[in-house]
């Protein structure tokens, strides 16, 4: 269990770098030349695969009215049961991989993803950065301003994501 394979700063500056870079809202259309930019393959509309070093190395991307909104791609190795020893590994890389979100972005977490354990960073233009374990594996998921604006108004209006389809 302590051998789990988690992405270094080394692997992540590069693309975070290249995320910076856009100028945000980037339109959807635009994720083809990152994927080619970051040697990522891209295998459906909305996803496909990162060159991490990772058990499942999937990347997801979302698209909210012709603009990119989300780039979610797994940071850490997956393993297939979520027992108490998988859970509490998780816990001891994601504060690892804040370390590293932390070195390559310039500025330290400033909250918490909502349900799951882990880190948000927020940029001033509203963009978010959210590292989360998800009960047996580590995601990055980075999103635009209206993607985390959405978020926002949700937790100010006490929107449960756990029970979102309920009367």
């Amino acid at each position: 269990m302590s051998n789990i394979n988690v992405v270094s700063v080394t692997e992540l500056r590069p693309v975070l770098e290249a995320l910076d870079e856009y100028e945000w809202p980037v339109p959807f259309d635009s994720a083809d030349g990152l994927f080619q930019r970051l040697g990522w393959e891209r295998q459906r509309k909305k996803g496909g695969r990162t060159n991490f070093a990772v058990s499942k190395p999937f990347v997801a991307i979302g698209d909210l009215h012709g603009e990119l909104s989300r780039i979610e791609f797994r940071v850490s190795d997956t393993y297939p049961e979520a027992t108490a020893e998988v859970k509490a590994s998780m816990l001891t890389k994601v504060e690892e991989l804040r370390g590293v979100v932390t070195e390559v972005v310039g500025f330290g977490p400033t909250g918490a993803p909502w349900t799951v354990p882990g880190y948000v960073w927020d940029f001033a233009d509203g963009r978010q950065i959210q590292l989360k374990a998800i009960d047996r594996l580590i995601e990055l998921q980075y999103w635009s301003k209206r993607y985390a604006d959405i978020e926002r108004a949700e937790r100010r209006q006490h929107v449960d994501p756990d029970k979102n389809l309920e009367p």
